[in-house]
Parts: structure tokens; C-alpha cells; sequence
């Protein structure tokens, strides 16, 4: 396992933990990195596997990824955990 996914994963258990005590509320970037890669609901779910209803829940604040499919959604995308819930700069690039 490289450096770089070491990171990720855990970024990806840190961030878990994080909504698991109620630090976090939302995943405020899923959607506008989901945009700007060009992919709809559909598209993106299949790309990561996993079901399309589970998907739109997510981005719909009504349930969680765990720490596994946050590091698949971000490699999917190609951003970062951090970018999945901080969302899109103010000055149009990526957090």
C-alpha cells in the first residue's frame, strides 16, 4: 500500500469517527465534486459500486458512508476526503 493511500484511508477513519460523535452534519462537497467530474447520481454510484439509492442518501445528508466507501468515493473523483465534505473553494478550485 502506498504512502499517499495510507493517508487516505485514514483521513477516511478520522472523518468517520468525526460523524459518528457529531462533529460532522454534512458532506458539503459530495455534490459539487460529483458536478465537476461530470457525473450524475446514477453514473457515480456505479463507478464507486454501490447502489444508487444508498448514493443519493448520502448526498441527501440522510445516512453516511463508512470510512471504505469515503476513500472509494474520493479515488472515484479524484479529490480528497477533506474536498468530499469542505466543498468547493471560494475562488473556484478545490479546498
Amino acid at each position: 500500500m502506498t504512502e499517499g493511500r495510507r493517508q487516505e484511508r485514514a483521513e477516511a477513519v478520522i472523518i468517520a469517527q468525526e460523524i459518528q460523535a457529531g462533529k460532522l452534519t454534512t458532506l458539503a462537497g459530495l455534490r459539487p465534486c460529483r458536478e465537476r467530474a461530470g457525473m450524475n447520481q446514477k453514473e457515480l454510484s456505479k463507478a464507486a459500486g454501490i447502489c444508487a439509492d444508498t448514493y443519493r442518501a448520502w448526498e441527501y445528508g440522510a445516512n453516511w458512508p463508512s470510512a471504505f466507501h469515503l476513500a472509494k468515493l474520493a479515488t472515484v473523483l479524484g479529490v480528497s476526503i477533506e474536498e468530499l465534505y469542505l466543498g468547493p473553494d471560494p475562488e473556484g478550485g478545490m479546498i
